[in-house]
């Protein structure tokens, strides 16, 4: 599916840091998991983390630390307390996304028919997770102020403590 929103191009890079460090980035969102990120550098050399984005991983501190990396798409996890929704889905730079049905669910709603579910999934990915991670981001003060510099050079030290 697609949405009309671009992805800003420092948000794959926000969401590490809020995972890692802050993961409730708005009053109902929740990033429960980053499981795959694809980063590249300006040489069009990619490099994609899979399993879960953790800090303690040497690849993905340098590549952090590195300002010529482009960071996403990324397979998330995202809990929408408004909903009852978790949702997992990967999503892209475009605005593209892709929800995964089989990892995603609604808490404490009973079973629900899955072509049913799965257009609820996507309604509720483009209209309420998406916009809201997007908002989150472009409204995070403190990231533009302090945080993504801090948060560049917190993944500097922890690299040269790993090495």
């Amino acid at each position: 599916a697609k949405t009309p929103y671009v992805v800003p191009d420092d948000f794959f890079l926000w969401a590490l840091d809020r995972y890692n460090n802050d993961p409730n980035v708005a009053l109902t969102l929740t990033l429960t998991d980053i499981r795959s990120i694809h980063i590249r550098d300006t040489a069009s050399r990619r490099l994609r983390m899979t399993e879960e984005a953790s800090l303690d991983r040497p690849a993905l501190l340098a590549a952090i630390w590195d300002a010529n990396q482009v960071f996403g798409p990324a397979k998330i996890g995202v809990d929408d307390s408004a909903s009852g929704l978790s949702a997992d889905l990967e999503i892209f730079g475009d605005g593209r996304f892709s929800p995964h049905v089989g990892r995603s669910y609604y808490q404490g709603t009973p079973p629900i028919d899955r072509q049913v579910f799965g257009r609820r999934l996507v309604l509720d990915v483009a209209c309420n997770i998406i916009p809201g991670l997007l908002n989150a981001h472009v409204t995070d003060v403190a990231w533009v102020a302090s945080r993504r510099s801090k948060f560049i050079a917190d993944s500097k030290e922890a690299l040269k403590k790993l090495l």
